[in-house]
C-alpha cells in the first residue's frame, strides 16, 4: 500500500507502536485523552512531516488547551524543558514566533499568547500576570519547589496556607485561622483563606456557612474545585454545579392553579437561594396557564431585577437580565451594570462610585418616575452600596486591623471605605428625612413584601436603622477604640453618627463618653472655660440610663476647679432635690475629682465630709453607691490616684450595711444593684455577707450570681443579674434590642419555678424555662432586627449572645430566634 512505501523522514523525533506517519487524528485523540504531552510532540511530527500552514487550527486547539489544562493543573510535563524546546519547534515549523505580525490570523494570537502563558507556567522565570500568579500559586500549595518563582510575599503567603492546612488536618481550627490573618482580601491567596474558612464551617457542622462563604471563591480557582469536592461528599449543590432539586415545583407540573401559599413559599425558596432562572421558569408557566396577569408577572420581573442588585455575583447575573422585561424606570439596565462593576472592583475606586451616582441623577429626569420613585431609588441605591460597603468595613475591622499597623495600607483602605459609607448612609438618610418609607410607592414594591430585599428596607427605616448591629455597630465599636486615644479623630465620626442616628442610645451614649473625656482633658489642663462648653454637650446628650445627678457632680467638679475652697453644702444641693444619697454623692464625686487630676486637699476634703456617713450606712446609700461609683472602682484600666482605697472603702461601708440589715424580699432594685458590684468586686467575705442577706425564695438570680464565683456552680441559676441589669455600656451587657425578651424570659421561668412549688415535687429545683413552655408574646417580641441579624449570620449571633451572657439563657434565646425564622 501506498502509505507502506512511505519513509520515515530524518528529522521527525518519536514513533508510534507502527511505522505509519502522523496523521491529524492521531493528534486529536492525544487531545481527547487529554495527554498533552503526546498531543505536542504529535503536532511536531505532524508539521515535520506536511506543510504547517494547513494546521494552524489545530495547533491553536492544542496551545490553547494545553495552557488551559496547564493552569489548572490537568498538565504537568514530565520534562518542562523539553516541552518548551517543542514549543519552539511547532513555532517554527509554523513560521509563528514572537516578533510575528500578531493580526495575521486570529488563531495565530491564539497560538502566541498560549505559548507565552506555557512560556510563563514552566518557563522558571518571575510571573507578574496576576492570573497566572494565581495558578502558579494553587501549584506550590502541593509542590514547594514552586515557591521560588513566586514574588516572596506571595511565596511566604501560600507558606501560610499550607501551615493552616495542616492546622486543619489536625483539627486546630482557630489556629489555622489565626494563621491566615497575614493573608488579605485582595491577595491572591484570598481564595485560600475563604476555603479554609468554610471547612472550619463545614467540618463543625455548620454546611449552611460553609455554602455562603464558597459561594465567593472564583470558578477558575482550585479552592473553588476543592470546595465542589468537599460538598460532594455529602451531595450539597454547589452553585452553578448541579441541577435543582425539583422537589418543590411540583405546581409546575399540575393542570390545576397552585395554591397561593405554595406559590409564595416557592417563590420566597428560590429567592433565597438565588434560583432566578427556575423563578423566570414558573412566571412563564404561570403566564401561559393563565394563572396571574401581565402586571402580576411584572411586578415579579421586578422583584428578581431588584434580588439581582443586592446578589453580588455580576457575573451570573447577566444572562438572567437578558430574558427580564426591564423596567420602565431603567429600560438599558444602567443600575445593574454600575452595580455589577461596583461589586467586581475596587469599593475605594472613586470611578465605580462615579457611575453609580450618574445612574441615581439621571433618574431624577426619567418621565416614567414619580417624585417618590426617585427618592426610592435614591435611597435603595445608596443603601445598598452602604450596607456592602459596611460589610466590608466589618471584614476589615474584625480580620485585618488587629495585625495592621498604623501606617499601613489595610488601616488606610479601611479608612477610605469607611469615609464612603458614611457618605451612602447620610445619601439614603437625606433621600427620606422624615422617614416616611417611601419604598411602598416604588415600582418595584409593588409585589408582596416577602419578595423585598429586607436589608435594603432595614437601612433606610430609622427604627431598624437605630438598632442594626451589623453596619452601624462596626462604627460604634471604632468609634469606641477611637475614644480611648485620639478624641480628635474621634469626634467628626461621633458627629456624623448623630446625623445618621441621632436618637440611638449608643450615639448619645457615645456623644456622652466624649463630652465627659474632653471635660476631663480641659479639666486637667486648666481650662475651665472649654470645660463648661463640655458641660453643654453633656447636658444634651444624656443617656436613659445614666445614675440621677451626674451631670450635676460634673457643674461641681467645674466650681471645685475653679475655687478649691468651694462649700460642698453648695455643690451637692441639687442632688439632695433629687434625693440621691450624700455617701454616694461624695464617693463619686472624689472619685471624679481623681480623674479630673484636682490637688489632693480637695479630694481629702471630700473623704473627710463622707466618714461619717460610713460608720451606719443605709442599703440604700450603699446600693446608690455601688450604682454610681462601683464599675469605675472595680476596673483597673482606670488609673486615677486613690481608685484602690475608694474600693476597699466600698467594700467595707457594703460589709458593714449588709451585717447591720437584711434585705427585703420585695426589694429586688436594691439586691441586683448591690449583688453586681459583689460580683466585680470579688471579695470573700462581701460574698457570704451579702448571701446571708439575700433571701434565697425570692433572689434565686442574686444568690446564683454570687454562686457563680465559685461557690456553687452546680446550683447556679441560668439567669445572671450582672446580664439582665448591667450598665448596657459594660462590655459584658445585654443588647438593649434582646433585654425585655430576656427579662419576659426570667419572669416566665419564675412563674414556672413558683407553679413547681407548691406541686406533689417536693424535691423540683430551679430550673430555666424549657424551650416548648416559651410564652407567644416573647415570640412576637423578637424586634424585626434581630432576626434580619440572625438570619444574615447565626454563627456570629450565637457568638455574639455566648460572650455577654450564660449558656442556658444564649441556647434559650437563640431557640426563639430559630423557633420564630421558622415560624
Amino acid at each position: 500500500m501506498a502509505s507502506k512505501s512511505k519513509k520515515k523522514k530524518k528529522g521527525q523525533r518519536g514513533s508510534k507502536a507502527s511505522n505509519s506517519p502522523t496523521r491529524v487524528i492521531d493528534v486529536r485523540q492525544a487531545m481527547t485523552q487529554h495527554l498533552h504531552d503526546a498531543a505536542f510532540m504529535r503536532l511536531d511530527q505532524l508539521l515535520d512531516a506536511e506543510a504547517g500552514s494547513t494546521h494552524l487550527a489545530l495547533a491553536a486547539d492544542v496551545f490553547t488547551l494545553g495552557s488551559k489544562a496547564a493552569e489548572s493543573f490537568v498538565f504537568l510535563p514530565k520534562d518542562p524543558a523539553a516541552l518548551l524546546a517543542r514549543i519552539d519547534s511547532i513555532l517554527e515549523r509554523l513560521k509563528i514566533n514572537d516578533s510575528s505580525t500578531t493580526g495575521e490570523s486570529d488563531r495565530v494570537d491564539v497560538i502566541l499568547e498560549s505559548a507565552k502563558r506555557l512560556r510563563n507556567i514552566f518557563g522558571g522565570e518571575a510571573i507578574a500576570d496576576p492570573n497566572l500568579l494565581g495558578v502558579m500559586a494553587d501549584q506550590a500549595i502541593a509542590k514547594p519547589e514552586r515557591r521560588e518563582r513566586l514574588p516572596s510575599e506571595l511565596a511566604e503567603e501560600t507558606r501560610l496556607v499550607v501551615e493552616a492546612l495542616e492546622h486543619i488536618e489536625a483539627g486546630r481550627d482557630e489556629e489555622a485561622l489565626s494563621v491566615l490573618k497575614p493573608i488579605g482580601f485582595r491577595s491572591v491567596m484570598a481564595p485560600w483563606r475563604l476555603l479554609i474558612r468554610g471547612m472550619v464551617h463545614f467540618y463543625g457542622d455548620r454546611r449552611d456557612e460553609a455554602l455562603e462563604t464558597w459561594k465567593r471563591l472564583p470558578a477558575d480557582r482550585l479552592p473553588h474545585a476543592m470546595a465542589r469536592a468537599i460538598l460532594g461528599t455529602v451531595s450539597v449543590a454547589f452553585p452553578g454545579q448541579t441541577k435543582v432539586d425539583k422537589r418543590n415545583l411540583a405546581g409546575l407540573t399540575k393542570n390545576k392553579q397552585p395554591d397561593l401559599l405554595d406559590i409564595r413559599n416557592d417563590l420566597q425558596e428560590l429567592f433565597e437561594e438565588a434560583l432566578f432562572h427556575e423563578v423566570l421558569l414558573k412566571i412563564n408557566t404561570w403566564e401561559k396557564e393563565g394563572w396571574i396577569s401581565p402586571a402580576t408577572r411584572n411586578a415579579l420581573h421586578d422583584a428578581i431585577y431588584t434580588q439581582l442588585l443586592i446578589t453580588r455575583t455580576p457575573d451570573q447575573a447577566g444572562a438572567i437580565y437578558a430574558k427580564l422585561r426591564p423596567p420602565a424606570w431603567d429600560p438599558k439596565l444602567a443600575l445593574p451594570k454600575a452595580i455589577g462593576q461596583f461589586f467586581s472592583g475596587d469599593p475605594a475606586d472613586p470611578h465605580a462610585h462615579a457611575q453609580i451616582d450618574r445612574f441615581v441623577e439621571s433618574t431624577q429626569s426619567n418621565p416614567h418616575l414619580s417624585d417618590s420613585d426617585r427618592t426610592a431609588i435614591k435611597a435603595v441605591v445608596n443603601a445598598s452600596i452602604a450596607f456592602f460597603l459596611g460589610t466590608l468595613v466589618k471584614r476589615f475591622n474584625d480580620e485585618l486591623l488587629p495585625d495592621a499597623e498604623g501606617d499601613s495600607d489595610s488601616l488606610k483602605t479601611i479608612q477610605v471605605i469607611g469615609k464612603q459609607y458614611l457618605e451612602r448612609m447620610l445619601n439614603a438618610v437625606q433621600a427620606c428625612p422624615h422617614w416616611d418609607a417611601p419604598l411602598q410607592h416604588a415600582p418595584f414594591a409593588g409585589i408582596d413584601p416577602i419578595l423585598l430585599p429586607q436589608e435594603l428596607i432595614c437601612e433606610i427605616h430609622e427604627t431598624r436603622l437605630k438598632a442594626r448591629g451589623d453596619d452601624l455597630g462596626v462604627l460604634f465599636s471604632a468609634a469606641e477604640s477611637y475614644i480611648q486615644t485620639d478624641l480628635q479623630r474621634t469626634r467628626p465620626l461621633v458627629q456624623q453618627l448623630i446625623q445618621i442616628a441621632p436618637r440611638d442610645q449608643r450615639t448619645i451614649r457615645l456623644a456622652w463618653n466624649l463630652s465627659t473625656l474632653s471635660f476631663i482633658a480641659a479639666i486637667q489642663n486648666g481650662n475651665t472655660d472649654e470645660a463648661e462648653q463640655h458641660l453643654e454637650l453633656l447636658s444634651s446628650n444624656v443617656p436613659s440610663d445614666q445614675p440621677d445627678g451626674l451631670l450635676e457632680l460634673y457643674r461641681a467638679i467645674c466650681q471645685l476647679a475653679q475655687d478649691p475652697d468651694t462649700d460642698l453644702e453648695s455643690c451637692l444641693v441639687k442632688n439632695d432635690e433629687l434625693k440621691v444619697p450624700r455617701f454616694a454623692s461624695l464617693l463619686l464625686l472624689e472619685a471624679i475629682s481623681a480623674r479630673c487630676g484636682l490637688p489632693a486637699k480637695t479630694r481629702k476634703k471630700l473623704r473627710d465630709a463622707r466618714k461619717p456617713l460610713s460608720k451606719s450606712p443605709s442599703l440604700q446609700a450603699v446600693s446608690s453607691a455601688c450604682d454610681k461609683a462601683g464599675r469605675m472602682l472595680v476596673n483597673e484600666k482606670l488609673d486615677f490616684p486613690g481608685r484602690a482605697g475608694m474600693k476597699k472603702e466600698l467594700i467595707t461601708v457594703a460589709k458593714r450595711a449588709l451585717t447591720q440589715s437584711k434585705i427585703e424580699a420585695y426589694d429586688i432594685e436594691t439586691a441586683n444593684t448591690i449583688g453586681v458590684f459583689v460580683v466585680l468586686a470579688q471579695d470573700d467575705v462581701l460574698c457570704r455577707r451579702f448571701l446571708q442577706a439575700t433571701p434565697r425564695h425570692i433572689d434565686w438570680h442574686i444568690v446564683s450570681l454570687v454562686r457563680a464565683l465559685g461557690v456553687d456552680l452546680e446550683l447556679a441559676s441560668s439567669i445572671l443579674s450582672d446580664v439582665m441589669y448591667a450598665d448596657p455600656a459594660a462590655s459584658n451587657s445585654l443588647p438593649a434590642e434582646l433585654r425585655p425578651i430576656a427579662l419576659r424570659l426570667y419572669e416566665a421561668s419564675e412563674e414556672h419555678y413558683n407553679e413547681g412549688m407548691y406541686s406533689d415535687d417536693d424535691d423540683m429545683d430551679f430550673e430555666f424555662l424549657d424551650v416548648d413552655d416559651i410564652p407567644d408574646d416573647v415570640m412576637n417580641s423578637i424586634p424585626p432586627e434581630m432576626l434580619l441579624a440572625y438570619m444574615q449570620d447565626p454563627e456570629a449571633m450565637e457568638a455574639q449572645m455566648k460572650q455577654m451572657m450564660p449558656g442556658k439563657l444564649a441556647d434559650a434565646l437563640l431557640e426563639v430566634l430559630a423557633r420564630r425564622v421558622r415560624g
